[in-house]
């Protein structure tokens, strides 16, 4: 996925001259505590991380 498409999807404003300046694009939630990290490379999506200060034990194996 293009980091535009990402914004588009994700963002109902973004400023145009911010899209290069930034490589790593972070969604926090206050519930549950939960970190999405989306990295981009080259403006192609790169990685997605999440992260949660759950208290369950998931294995996604």
């Amino acid at each position: 996925m293009t980091k535009k498409a990402f914004i588009d999807i994700f963002f109902d404003y973004f400023p145009e001259k911010l899209t290069n300046r930034y490589q790593t694009i972070v969604f926090e939630s206050c519930v549950q505590a939960i970190r999405h990290t989306y990295k981009f490379n080259n403006d192609r999506l790169e990685s997605i991380k999440f992260v949660s200060d759950s208290y369950w034990t998931v294995d996604y194996d």
